[in-house]
């Protein structure tokens, strides 16, 4: 059945590696609660968060606007506006990568945080800036419609080379702290970026570059909308992790990290739905072809939900149980948190995959939109939750975020591409 349909094949291979790369990162994670404990796993998911927020300077759109670029001059067979694209992302990641360092060292050497070592600091700005290389070499390959191989060499890769080497070393009998977690992170991702760079030499190898200057101005225009869409959207992801250790220290920040990750797995479907759609909604539409981003939304909605709500029923039941058992009973504080983020990501999923349509047909703004509006509510729910309930005060913030950025996303997408609310046509049989 799987030789017929083309595009359920491709789902079910990025889906199955894709779901081995999230439990590879679930065990990667255990291993650093359990060996560096609450306090230092807090430190670590604190520079985590960090990182990512820094990564806005040189990587805030590149991913999509990669995506898109790559799938659209591919499908025109413009091989000159391409490897003009490559190049001039090449640039821009290069450039703002430096700024990104600069600033990100500064920031952490400011923190009040004593588990944080020039050691420390020096190889939390080295990952940043292999992960803002890693980001858009992954847009590359899902651009060029290989979404298995990109997330086998973006994601399935690093906390595989993670867990090996977690294992060499305590195996070795070290002494774990922050240095050696940041350590192994950097090794990992070096060997990621290697790997994906060598597969996109053997699927694309451009012809000499064609001098012209026509396309620079314009790709910035483009990337402006993505851009600020990737800056909102990862302080509505990563902000609650900063604000919480600010306000609370990093013990808050443990339990909240363990949270999300047990309730991130609900998410499973939708971000593997993301990487295969994404380039067939942008060629899809380019083509003036609704019926068949209709089309694409609907299954891609239908997909996720298969994922999201028997993974959130298992973690509601059994959530207690994998906590004590997984991370230690010192983590045992995380379970209420993921019961609140699990309702939040259901909530969030029944929408659909709103956002990828958007960002696929030039409705970046729309989106953005929903996502400001998301922002304002996380902003206010972390200032007034997190001083009463502490923890589980960013958790009802971050789930509440979701939720209104899922229902503001989909009456876009309604008002302005015209997309009914995909259960309405599955209920009509009109799918």
């Amino acid at each position: 059945m799987l030789n017929q349909h083309p595009f359920l094949r491709t789902v079910f291979s990025t889906g199955a590696l894709q779901g081995f790369s999230r439990l590879l990162a679930l065990l990667m994670g255990v291993a650093m609660a359990r060996l560096l404990g609450p306090e230092n796993f807090g430190a670590y998911g604190f520079v985590v968060s960090a990182m990512a927020i820094a990564l806005i300077l040189p990587s805030a759109g590149i991913h999509e606007l990669t995506v898109r670029e790559v799938a659209r001059c591919i499908a025109m067979e413009d091989n000159d506006r391409l490897v003009q694209y490559l190049r001039w992302s090449s640039l821009y990641t290069l450039v703002f990568g430096a700024v990104a360092i600069v600033l990100f060292a500064w920031y952490l050497s400011i923190t009040p945080f004593e588990v944080l070592s020039v050691s420390s600091i020096f190889l939390a700005c080295v990952l940043l800036f292999l992960r803002a290389l890693l980001i858009r070499q992954g847009g590359l390959l899902t651009g060029l419609k290989r979404p298995a191989m990109a997330v086998f060499s973006t994601l399935t890769m690093i906390p595989l080379c993670a867990i090996v080497m977690i294992a060499g070393f305590t195996w070795a009998d070290i002494q774990w702290h922050l240095s050696w977690m940041l350590a192994i992170q950097v090794a990992s991702v070096t060997i990621g970026f290697g790997l994906a760079y060598r597969v996109t030499r053997q699927f694309f190898k451009p012809r000499a570059f064609v001098s012209s200057s026509v396309f620079f101005s314009r790709w910035w225009t483009i990337l402006l909308p993505l851009a600020l869409v990737k800056v909102v959207l990862t302080l509505n992801a990563e902000l609650a992790s900063v604000i919480l250790g600010t306000m609370e220290g990093t013990v808050s920040v443990g339990y909240f990290k363990v949270a999300f990750q047990a309730a991130a797995l609900l998410a499973l479907g939708q971000v593997t739905m993301d990487r295969i759609i994404a380039p067939k909604i942008s060629s899809a539409f380019a083509r003036a072809d609704m019926a068949r981003v209709n089309g694409l939304f609907i299954r891609a909605a239908l997909l996720n939900l298969l994922v999201a709500i028997p993974t959130g029923i298992g973690l509601v039941l059994v959530g207690q149980w994998l906590v004590v058992n997984l991370f230690g009973m010192e983590y045992l504080a995380a379970y209420p948190l993921i019961i609140v983020l699990v309702l939040g990501q259901l909530g969030s999923v029944f929408m659909g995959p709103c956002d990828s349509v958007l960002c696929m047909t030039g409705n970046e703004r729309f989106y953005l939109f929903s996502l400001l509006i998301g922002l304002v509510v996380l902003v206010l729910s972390l200032y007034f939750l997190i001083p009463v309930y502490h923890e589980m005060g960013a958790a009802i913030a971050v789930a509440l975020t979701g939720v209104s950025i899922s229902i503001v996303s989909w009456y876009c997408v309604r008002s302005k591409i015209g997309l009914e609310f995909w259960l309405w046509r599955v209920l009509r049989g009109r799918f």
